[in-house]
């Protein structure tokens, strides 16, 4: 199960233990792009610790019609032995391959897509990030099936064999 915690109201954005603004660069392309028209556009974030000490960066954007879900875990090739290098990269793949409720990659990715989404991820020295966006009606579910990649993976032998070539061609 995955808790998520919804930004009914505007954050607190005067408590700077609970929540924060983000500016964004204002583009240099001219035109009816609305960050254009804007010298700074403000995004109100909050910053929720939830008991396992996991950390959750909420950013509400009404104007917009998708919902992202960013997962970023420190694994990467920095934090690997010579023996173990590449594995961050190799397990990124194999979490693709299927889990509880998904027998394999193309139900996985469908059922994303069915949302009229995506899900996406990469690997760096420094981290592995896994994403899922969808239209924002359909968020929860979205996030549902990014954590069920992510805590029910089924790492089968012959898609674990398959995903290594891949990995190694």
């Amino acid at each position: 199960r995955c808790a998520v915690k919804r930004l009914r109201r505007k954050p607190d954005l005067a408590s700077p233990a609970g929540s924060f603004r983000l500016s964004s660069v204002r583009r240099a392309s001219a035109g009816t792009n609305p960050v254009s028209q804007s010298p700074t556009l403000m995004t109100a974030c909050q910053r929720i610790v939830l008991p396992n000490g996991l950390a959750v960066i909420a950013v509400r954007d009404p104007s917009l019609h998708s919902a992202s879900a960013f997962t970023y875990i420190r694994a990467g090739s920095r934090f690997e032995s010579r023996s173990e290098l590449g594995i961050s990269h190799f397990v990124e793949h194999a979490l693709f391959q299927g889990c509880d409720g998904f027998e394999g990659a193309t139900e996985l990715s469908s059922a994303v897509e069915d949302l009229g989404g995506y899900l996406n991820a990469f690997t760096t020295p420094e981290l592995t990030g896994f994403e899922v966006n969808t239209h924002r009606r359909h968020f929860h579910r979205g996030l549902e099936i990014l954590a069920a990649m992510l805590l029910t993976p089924r790492f089968e032998e012959s898609k674990i064999a398959s995903e290594r070539q891949v990995i190694l061609n």
